[in-house]
């Protein structure tokens, strides 16, 4: 059977928080006794990006009430909102809220889907799971909180994901599945910090990976930044492939330690909804650090040679730090992105519920170019070549393998290469 990899970083991809980088033209928030379903309906009515048939919107949600005998590939594309568009129960908020923070309570797993089950892909080191004697391969069957007797059998990478979190100091027993055998293992959660950029140096080249934009990832990235700038490296490979997005806010920050003149436009956002568009340039003073409040410099690493890597599960924020680069004169290499140009807004509703909503498109750089259904197109187009293009398992086990080594990786290869150049 083929197996469909993917890793559970970020739990709702392709999402593009607009907050709080709009906060003056934020959802009006309305009062606890009007129903959840006016709230969500005067929402797509006053903010959503789209023109809609509202009355069809509501038949469509009342048909959903009831499962369809059958679905015609032409009745799948909605008359509602679009796919970046969701509703959110409290639990998941509280899940896409952990992850934008950058840390949770959890006992230090990795997880993925293989075969539609929820496997561990990596154990954190020297963390609860490792200590506990979790094995990257191993099945979750099912879950439980130590003070409870009832199992939840655990169906997916979020359903496992949701169960396995909980409060710091909390025990959770869960049931593996190794080698055909059933294995119940326990472990404490503890505060679970996840690294959203991995560092290298390759001769005189740095290089960072950043796997998403969360709250922490703009720290992280001017930690690595500066580490290359006290060994004397000025040419940095940043590399945005797989990278499904985020905060807006994080991948503005990136921009500015790049940024060289206050007029560069680093983002334009239009909310046709509102009649707004707003540009958002350089400044001093708009980005903090968060334990001193001292304003962080624009432009602190503009004299860097920078080669950005892209490919088509690139998307959204990572397309935004991508496009907004390439308009300042910094080489794109790689594929062509997603071309997700749209950003949603997460508006909570009076239950602790939210409706991730699209409201806005973006537009990138100087230029003022649209990346919606487009994407970014590379200065220097570089496809991942594989033998196993046919097997999906032995291609992501390559594609793994491969990632991130000049030697097999042909994308880090071709960009250590140009680097070298300027």
């Amino acid at each position: 059977m083929k197996k469909l990899t993917f890793i559970v970083l970020v739990v709702f991809s392709l999402s593009l928080s607009i907050f709080p980088v709009l906060a003056q033209n934020a959802p009006t928030p309305l009062k606890e006794e009007i129903p959840i379903f006016e709230q969500i309906f005067f929402y797509i009515q006053n903010y959503y990006l789209y023109d809609i048939d509202i009355n069809k919107c509501q038949y469509e949600i009342l048909k959903g009430l009831a499962p369809k005998l059958a679905t015609p590939a032409n009745e799948e594309k909605t008359v509602c909102l679009d796919k970046h568009s969701a509703f959110h129960t409290p639990d998941e908020i509280k899940l896409l809220d952990e992850e934008m923070a950058g840390h949770f309570g959890g006992i230090g797993l990795e997880l993925e889907t293989q075969n539609n089950r929820a496997v561990v892909r990596n154990v954190k080191g020297n963390g609860p799971a490792e200590k506990s004697g979790f094995l990257a391969g191993d099945i979750i069957a099912k879950v439980r909180e130590e003070k409870d007797t009832d199992y939840t059998d655990i169906n997916d990478v979020i359903e496992a994901v949701k169960k396995i979190r909980g409060p710091i100091g909390t025990t959770v027993v869960i049931t593996v599945e190794r080698s055909g055998t059933l294995l119940e293992l326990k472990a404490v959660r503890q505060d679970i910090r996840v690294k959203e950029t991995e560092r290298k140096v390759f001769g005189d080249t740095g290089y960072v990976f950043i796997k998403s934009f969360t709250e922490t990832s703009a720290d992280e990235f001017e930690d690595d930044l500066t580490v290359f700038s006290n060994q004397g490296i000025n040419k940095v490979v940043i590399d945005l492939r797989n990278n499904l997005g985020g905060s807006l806010y994080a991948a503005l920050e990136k921009l500015f330690y790049f940024s060289k003149r206050e007029s560069d436009v680093m983002v334009t956002i239009e909310q046709k909804k509102l009649k707004h568009a707003s540009t958002i340039k350089n400044s001093m003073g708009k980005y903090v650090y968060p334990k001193t409040n001292v304003p962080k410099n624009p432009g602190k690493f503009s004299n860097m040679k920078i080669i950005v890597l892209v490919n088509k599960n690139s998307a959204s924020a990572a397309e935004i730090v991508a496009g907004t680069l390439q308009d300042w004169g910094h080489l794109v290499i790689g594929e062509t992105t997603y071309g997700k140009g749209v950003g949603q807004t997460v508006i909570p509703l009076s239950d602790g519920s939210a409706l991730r909503l699209t409201t806005f498109e973006y537009f990138v750089g100087n230029s003022k170019r649209r990346v919606d259904k487009i994407g970014i197109k590379p200065d220097i187009e570089v496809k991942w070549q594989s033998k196993s293009d046919q097997d999906t398992e032995k291609f992501f086990e390559e594609y793994r393998e491969s990632f991130g080594n000049p030697l097999k990786d042909p994308q880090l290869k071709k960009a250590l290469e140009e680097i070298n150049k300027l």
